[in-house]
């Protein structure tokens, strides 16, 4: 089974898109140095409307060389449902 991930999700309107048009996860990049870095604040935001309406689709925190008790934060503060590590 193939499954996709539309990845930078930036806006709430970047995740109804994607979910609309079949995306199986969702990612948010928490990357400072990224263009497509987000907030955990906007994340949330994101996230508790994602979970509402389209409760199939999963959510992903991309990470690049984060602390783990950062990630461990993040991730339990979203509910991410995966996450995705980088170590450059």
């Amino acid at each position: 089974m193939v499954e996709t991930k539309i990845c930078g999700i930036g806006t709430l309107d970047d995740a109804i898109v994607a979910a609309q048009n079949g995306a199986d996860h969702i990612g948010l990049v928490f990357v400072e140095k990224s263009s497509r870095n987000i907030n955990p604040l906007n994340a949330n935001y994101i996230c508790t409307r994602v979970d509402h309406f389209f409760k199939d689709v999963k959510k992903v925190g991309v990470f690049v060389n984060k602390d783990v008790r950062e990630v461990m934060e993040i991730a339990e503060y979203l509910k991410l449902d995966v996450l995705q590590l980088h170590d450059v």
